[in-house]
């Protein structure tokens, strides 16, 4: 993708979104017609579009960069959860706090 179609597809957004600002500004939508709209963006057209953003051609160099991928992820949050433990054993933190302490480290 070149700069300038990404730059028309931002304008375009931008616009739109301007559009629909002063509409509603101007009460050109109701409330009942924007909760409508926002329920189809979010229930139908926001899933479609993830959906369709994950249509991609099967190949083994994709398989294999899934695999390295989830490993990855897999010892990252392994480490994280045996930093947590650590954290929580050496600050030794009062009863209420320790859940909280032993949990952040695993999510960050």
């Amino acid at each position: 993708m070149d700069f300038q179609s990404v730059l028309n597809q931002i304008l375009v957004l931008f616009f739109t979104l301007i559009v629909g600002y002063v509409a509603r500004r101007l009460n050109v939508f109701g409330e009942e017609v924007t909760r409508g709209l926002s329920s189809l963006l979010l229930k139908v057209a926001l899933p479609a579009l993830i959906i369709d953003s994950l249509q991609q051609s099967f190949t083994p160099k994709l398989l294999k960069a899934s695999g390295q991928i989830l490993l990855i992820v897999f010892f990252v949050y392994l480490f994280s959860g045996l930093m947590a433990l650590l954290v929580g054993k050496l600050l030794k933190p009062p009863a209420a706090d320790a859940g909280g302490l032993s949990f952040c480290p695993s999510v960050s």
